[in-house]
Order: C-alpha cells, then sequence, then structure tokens
C-alpha cells in the first residue's frame, strides 16, 4: 500500500487544535503520539514550546516565508526563527545520503511492518508525502527513488490521514492526534508510475563487444523513454540508475515494488551473433501483462522492420527481476533490443538518431498500453487503441478506494486495473 502525494510547501500548515477542517484536501499526524493523542517529541509554534521530550529527534521546520525544512535535531534558534517546529521519528535521508535507520531516542522497529508516513523535500522546491503500511526501508525507498534530497519519518503504527470531501480516514483506535499537517492544495503523484531499469551498470559491463558495451546502451535507451515520456505524457518515469552505477538486482526490484509501480521495463541488448529484438514476461505474467508486452513490441518491431531488422517474438523467462516483481504483482517486461555482436544491429544502436527513434516507439508503446493521457489533452483527444471493451465495477474521487478494490478483484482471480479519468477537468 502506498499514496504518495505532491505538495508546495506554502500550502501546508501546523494545527494544534486537534481538528481537521472539512474543507482541507489533506491532513496527516505531524509527529508521534501516544494513545491519548498527545506528540511525542518537540512541538513549537511561533517561537512558543509546546512539549520538548524526547528532544533529541529530527524535526521538520516551517518558516513564516513558506518554506520547509528537514533537520537532524532542532535547536533554540530553530524554534524562534519558524513559525512551526514538529519532531519525526527518524531521519531517512540527509543531503542525498541514504542513512542507516537504528533504534534512537525512540523505537521505531525498523523491521515490522506497520502504518508510516514520511515527508521529503525535492530540489525544485516542493515536498513529497508519502504514507505506506510496510517497514521504513520502503518508505525510504519511496523518497529514494524520487529523488529526496532530505527526507523524515514523522508518525509510525497510530499513522492518521484524512483526505476531505468522501476521502479515506486511517487511523489506529479511532484515535485522533492533537498535532496535524493540514494541505490547503495537494495533488497525487502522477500516474501511471513506469519503472525504467538499464541493465548491468559500474562495474558490471554486460556484453562486450567490437569496444562496445551494453551498460551504455540500457542507460542510453532508458533515458530515451524517459525524456520521452517526460515530454508528451502525464505519467511518472523513474531510473533504477540514472548514471555508470553498480545497481543490485535486489535494488532494482525493490524500485519497483516499493513504488508501486504500474510497469517495470528491463533494458537490455542481446548477444549471440543473432539479429532482432524480441520481449519477455514471466510465465505465470497475468493476461494484462501480456497484452501490455505486446502493444510495447508491436511498436517497436514495426520500427524496426524498414530497417530490415527481424522480428524474434514475445517470450517468456523466469530470470530473477521478472520472477520477483511479478510475484508482487508488478507488471513486468524485459526488452531484447537487438544484438550486441551484430555488426548490422550494432550499427542501429551506434546511430543515435535511429537508436532515439526505436527507443521513442518504446516509449509510445508504453504510452498506449497504459492508457496515458497527453499532456493537455482530454479525454476526447485521447490517442488510445481504438477497440476496448470494458467492464466497470465502480469508480472513485480518490485513488486509495480504487486501490482497494483492485486488490480484492486481483484475489479473486480477476485481471484488474486502474485508468483515471481526468474528462471532466
Amino acid at each position: 500500500m502506498l499514496y504518495t502525494f505532491v505538495v508546495n510547501p506554502e500550502d501546508l500548515r501546523v494545527d494544534l487544535t486537534g481538528d481537521v477542517s472539512k474543507h482541507v484536501p489533506l491532513a496527516f499526524s505531524a509527529n508521534p503520539y501516544n494513545n491519548k493523542g498527545m506528540p511525542v517529541g518537540i512541538v513549537a509554534q511561533n517561537g512558543e514550546l509546546y512539549t520538548t521530550l524526547p528532544d533529541k529527534l529530527p524535526v521538520l521546520v516551517f518558516y513564516s516565508t513558506g518554506g520547509v525544512e528537514i533537520r537532524k535535531e532542532a535547536s533554540l534558534d530553530t524554534i524562534m526563527g519558524a513559525s512551526s517546529v514538529v519532531s519525526g521519528s527518524a531521519l531517512l535521508i540527509d543531503d542525498y545520503e541514504v542513512l542507516d535507520i537504528q533504534r534512537g531516542v525512540i523505537d521505531v522497529y525498523p523491521t515490522r511492518e506497520m502504518m508510516r508516513v514520511g515527508v521529503g523535500t525535492l530540489p525544485n522546491g516542493t515536498l513529497i508525502v508519502a504514507v505506506i503500511e510496510g517497514i521504513v526501508e520502503q518508505l525510504q525507498d519511496v523518497f529514494v527513488y524520487l529523488k529526496a534530497q532530505d527526507a523524515i519519518m514523522l508518525s509510525y503504527g497510530n499513522v492518521y490521514l484524512n483526505y476531505a470531501h468522501g476521502g479515506t480516514r486511517i487511523m489506529s483506535d479511532n484515535i485522533q492526534p492533537i498535532v496535524t499537517i493540514q494541505a490547503s492544495r495537494v495533488r497525487e503523484l502522477l500516474r501511471p508510475l513506469v519503472v525504467l531499469d538499464a541493465g548491468h551498470g559500474g562495474v558490471d559491463l554486460g556484453v562486450v563487444a567490437f569496444g562496445a558495451k551494453e551498460k551504455d546502451f540500457t542507460l542510453r535507451g532508458v533515458q530515451y523513454i524517459k525524456e520521452y515520456l517526460d515530454t508528451l505524457y502525464e505519467c511518472t518515469v523513474i531510473l533504477t540508475r540514472d548514471c555508470d552505477a553498480t545497481v543490485s538486482l535486489a535494488e532494482r526490484i525493490r524500485a519497483a515494488v516499493n513504488l508501486n509501480a504500474d510497469l517495470f521495463v528491463s533494458f537490455h541488448v542481446n548477444a549471440g551473433r543473432n539479429t532482432g529484438f524480441e520481449t519477455y514476461c514471466h510465465p505465470s505474467a497475468t493476461p494484462l501483462t501480456q497484452k501490455v508486452r505486446h502493444i510495447i513490441h508491436n511498436y517497436a518491431v514495426n520500427y524496426l522492420a524498414p530497417k530490415g531488422i527481424a522480428d524474434l517474438g514475445e517470450k517468456y523467462s523466469n530470470i530473477q527481476v521478472l520472477r520477483d516483481t511479478t510475484a508482487k504483482g508488478v507488471r513486468s517486461i524485459r526488452l531484447g533490443t537487438l544484438f550486441l555482436d551484430n555488426p548490422t544491429d550494432l550499427a542501429v544502436l551506434q546511430d543515435k538518431e535511429m537508436f532515439r527513434g526505436l527507443c521513442h516507439a518504446i516509449a509510445e508503446g508504453i504510452a498506449k498500453s497504459l492508457g496515458m493521457y497527453k499532456k493537455g489533452a482530454s479525454k476526447s483527444t485521447y490517442e488510445g487503441p481504438k477497440t476496448l471493451y470494458k467492464v466497470q465495477v465502480d469508480s472513485f474521487q480518490f485513488r486509495k478506494g480504487a486501490e482497494e478494490l483492485v486488490e480484492r478483484l486481483r484475489n479473486a482471480g480477476f485481471s484488474a486495473f486502474i485508468i483515471e479519468d481526468r474528462g471532466g477537468t
């Protein structure tokens, strides 16, 4: 379970009344709290200190100018210079450094699955609010892959989350905390969310032939795909690596699973002196995953066919990234993008415009297979598949209700998924 929101700092405020306005679209617990709803740690407003123990906790600092800052620990100067200060329970990321979470002043039970809420700061000045049911590492991963500069876990266990106007309320023991953070405006992180995995990297060169390395082409390929989707479509695209870095299989899988990806694409280049393009999914992949794979495959081979590149077909594989992501309910495919040790295929890979064209074709296939909307387009201008026979069970104002129904349908054996209908906005 994952809920992710994007908020501007100036749209957040700390409330000490314990009363959430019905006109606030989002409110959540500001810090750990006890069984009476009272906060644990520092809470200060306009220089006045309301509670102080324990005092060696990271803090979320709000300024009258509208800025928000995450600090390792509060100081008197911080309290006096801020409009509000609230303690979190653990610092997750400090200036892009991913921290090892240990038992500190309070025990955050790092490996116990429970509700957790955190806030991260992005380089563009916006904030990410994430709510999960899982371990600390999963919450931390959300901020890592969304490129947060700093991130803090606020409350855990007794997490309070409230959407106004018919939304969802999550509480433990029906306790509402006295201190909440409330947002006057908020939007959910854009979906679909696609995780692009550039195979190999760092010390792992992948295939090497004629002086060329597979790891270079896989990175360039996912960058081309991301560039295309980011420019033209409403979506969120995450790269498991955006440079020549060594990334373990476990980290790649975690990115897809912990971000609750709508699609995981593993990008590879083949070897074996063959020629052509092929795609894979796991043998246990759902019919919907196979349909997504089929659409992407066709876009790629239709681009390559006029260039004399063979279609090697849609196949199945039990490799770890497909097996483990599929087992966690993530739609996953692997691309076998030409053959590095074939001079004809290598020439396509080394031709910048031709390779970019192939990657853009793959990107367009991803967009169409997931029903993405073009930026600025309405429902009436959406260019999806021309013939679709849809069975609708229900509709929801907020994504959480849709996710819960999808989970129930999948558990019952149905291939269910979510389509965002923005035709009325």
